[in-house]
């Protein structure tokens, strides 16, 4: 559960962060 949680997170860190570079 909490291996999940970890992927889901830096999944939305790693989207965030691509999302300031492109803007």
């Amino acid at each position: 559960m909490s291996k999940l949680l970890d992927k889901i997170v830096s999944r939305e860190n790693m989207l965030e962060a691509y999302n300031q570079v492109k803007s």
